[in-house]
Parts: structure tokens; C-alpha cells; sequence
């Protein structure tokens, strides 16, 4: 079973220009039976052709981002991960964020 929960923001690594890897922010939208995440990336800024939904430090309930300002879940790619992959957990958001997100995705 994962450590790790639906609402969780985590640090994992993700490809980045070729075989490099670079760390950044996940939200955690469900788990699997075998203990991988499901899970959408966060940006730093939004892009051109890409859905998301800004968020910011009043959706957490505990913790959060190192940022001072607005960031954005990317909810247009889900990614599937194993939870020994995730290198932090940053926080948790509400249940209602969490429903939010999860709702873009479905769409």
C-alpha cells in the first residue's frame, strides 16, 4: 500500500530535455491497487495549448509549495508513477481542490 494519498502534492522526477530528469511538483489524483500514483504535473507558469488550474497556497490544508506566487496543475496529462519514485511530500490539498481537479481530467 502507498504512504501517499489522493490530495498529496509530491516531488518527483520527470523527463526533461532527453535522458535528463527534473524534479518538480505533482498532485496526487488517485492510487492503484499495486501502490503507483496517478497524478498531474504542477507548472511554475501556464502555457499556450495546455489545461490547467491555477493553485495557490489557500487550496492546501497542510503544507505547501515553495512559491510565492500562483502555480498550475496541468490537468490535460496524467501520469502514472511508483510511490519509490517520489522524492517529498510537499502537502495536501482540500477535498474540494482535490474534486476539482479530478473533474477537469474526467472532461
Amino acid at each position: 500500500m502507498s504512504r501517499y494519498a489522493p490530495g498529496n502534492i509530491i516531488l518527483v522526477p520527470f523527463p526533461h530535455e532527453g535522458e535528463n530528469r527534473k524534479v518538480r511538483p505533482a498532485i496526487v489524483i488517485a492510487t492503484q491497487p499495486n501502490g503507483d500514483l496517478c497524478l498531474c504535473p504542477i507548472r511554475s507558469s501556464p502555457r499556450s495549448g495546455i489545461t490547467f488550474i491555477p493553485i495557490s497556497i489557500n487550496d492546501f490544508v497542510d503544507g505547501g509549495l515553495d512559491l510565492f506566487v500562483e502555480s498550475f496543475v496541468q490537468t490535460n496529462t496524467v501520469l502514472t508513477v511508483k510511490s519509490g519514485a517520489v522524492i517529498g511530500k510537499k502537502g495536501r490539498v482540500t477535498e474540494e481542490f482535490l474534486r476539482m481537479v479530478r473533474r477537469r481530467v474526467e472532461q
